[in-house]
C-alpha cells in the first residue's frame, strides 16, 4: 500500500509537484479489499471505518484529520494543518467557501465509495486553526 509520507505545501501545489499526492487515487488493492467485506450492519459499520483510517492515512500530508465517529450515524471530522486554509490565508480567499466545500466532497466521495456509505454535511465550522465538519452517515445496506 502506497501511504504518503510527506506533507503537500502551497509551493508544490502551485508548482504540480504531485507525484505522491496523486498516488491516494490510484490505490486500487484498497478498495478491492474494502469492497469485499459483508453487508450486515456490524459489518458495514467496520467497513465504514477502515475507510475513514485509510482517509486519515492517505491525506495526511496535505490534511491532518482527526475524524470521531460515533459506530452509528455521526461524524465529526477536526481538520488541523490544513493545505487549503493556507492557501486561503495566503490569497485572500474566504475561509469556509467553496474551497472548503470541494475538500469535504473530495473526502465524502473517496470515504463513501471506499466505506459503502453515503455522508451528508450538516454543518461546516471554518476556523483560523483549526475546521470542523459535522456529517451524517448512511450507510448502505
Amino acid at each position: 500500500m502506497l501511504l504518503l509520507t510527506k506533507r503537500l505545501t502551497i509551493k508544490q501545489y502551485r508548482e504540480g509537484d504531485l507525484d505522491d499526492f496523486n498516488s491516494i487515487l490510484t490505490n486500487d488493492d484498497i478498495m478491492k479489499d474494502i469492497r469485499g467485506k459483508g453487508h450486515d450492519v456490524k459489518a458495514a459499520t467496520k467497513k465504514f471505518q477502515e475507510a475513514l483510517d485509510i482517509a486519515v492515512a492517505q491525506f495526511t500530508p496535505a490534511w491532518d484529520l482527526k475524524p470521531d465517529y460515533d459506530g452509528g450515524s455521526k461524524l465529526e471530522i477536526k481538520v488541523k494543518n490544513c493545505f487549503i486554509r493556507e492557501l486561503c490565508k495566503e490569497e485572500g480567499i474566504e475561509l469556509g467557501g467553496d474551497l472548503c466545500i470541494l475538500f469535504y466532497n473530495y473526502l465524502a466521495g473517496y470515504t463513501g465509495k471506499l466505506g459503502n456509505a453515503r455522508l451528508k454535511l450538516l454543518e461546516s465550522c471554518p476556523g483560523s486553526k483549526e475546521c470542523k465538519y459535522d456529517i451524517e452517515v448512511f450507510i448502505r445496506k
